[in-house]
C-alpha cells in the first residue's frame, strides 16, 4: 500500500457507457413530490410544490483512519471511489467519474453511526476496530439540505499497528477495482486547497481532525 506525502495519485482508469433503465424493482433512491401547505408565517395559506429524495438508508457514517509514522505524522487512508453522475452531467460539463475519498458508508436501520463506521471500516478497508475506539469529530453535518435529509457524521480512529485483511466490499461493482492510499494528513488538507475538484465531506472532516486531534 503506497505512503503519499505531497499529492495524491491518478485515480485507477475507468470507462463505461451508460444507457437510461426505467427498472420495475424498488430503486436505491426516489423522487418524490410533496405539496407543502403553508400555515403559519408570512406564507400561510398558500401552498408549493417540493420535490425531494428519499433513500432506503438516509445517514451516512465517515471515517477518518489514521496511523502515525515514526517521526509522528499522521497519515489518512483514502479509497478511490466511482461517482458516476459527475461523468454524466446533462449540461455538457463531463467530469471525472472518480473521486479519493475518506472510506464511507450508510446507516442501515439497525445500526448506530458509530457502529456502520466500525463495520464500514472493515468492508472498505479490512481493519476492525471496536466501535466504542471511534471518536465522533463533532456534530453531524447535512450535506444537501434541499434536496435529502441525510444526516452525516464523521469519526476518527487510530489505527497504527492495527493487522489490515483484504476488504471484503459490499458486492457493489462500483467498489470492485478500488486503490486504498495512506496520505500525509497536512499535506493532503494543502493539496485540497488548489485540487480542482475535492469530495466535499473528505475535506470537512479532515479538518476538523486536524483541529481537533491531537
Amino acid at each position: 500500500m503506497p505512503t503519499v506525502s505531497f499529492s495524491l495519485p491518478p485515480l485507477p482508469r475507468l470507462r463505461f457507457v451508460a444507457s437510461a433503465e426505467h427498472a420495475n424493482t424498488p430503486a436505491f433512491v426516489r423522487v418524490e413530490a410533496q405539496r407543502l401547505a403553508f400555515v403559519e408565517g408570512p406564507q400561510a395559506g398558500r401552498a408549493c410544490r417540493y420535490d425531494l429524495v428519499r433513500r432506503r438508508a438516509i445517514d451516512a457514517a465517515i471515517i477518518v483512519a489514521f496511523t502515525r509514522t515514526p517521526a509522528g505524522r499522521r497519515e489518512v487512508f483514502l479509497r478511490s471511489a466511482i461517482r458516476p453522475p459527475l461523468a454524466l452531467r446533462d449540461d455538457g460539463v463531463a467530469l471525472e467519474p472518480g473521486l479519493w475519498e475518506l472510506p464511507a458508508g450508510l446507516v442501515e436501520a439497525d445500526e448506530a453511526p458509530r457502529e456502520a463506521a466500525s463495520r464500514e471500516l472493515h468492508e472498505e478497508l479490512g481493519i476492525r476496530v471496536d466501535p466504542s475506539s471511534l471518536v465522533a469529530l463533532g456534530g453531524p453535518v447535512v450535506p444537501m439540505p434541499a434536496l435529502i435529509g441525510e444526516r452525516q457524521f464523521g469519526f476518527a480512529v487510530d489505527v497504527t499497528g492495527v493487522a489490515i485483511e483484504e476488504p471484503g466490499l459490499d458486492g457493489s461493482l462500483l467498489e470492485l477495482g478500488g486503490e486504498v492510499i495512506r496520505a500525509d494528513a497536512e499535506a493532503l488538507a494543502d493539496h485540497f486547497d488548489r485540487a480542482p475538484l475535492v469530495d466535499a465531506k473528505t475535506e470537512l472532516f479532515l479538518r476538523r481532525f486536524l483541529r481537533s486531534w491531537p
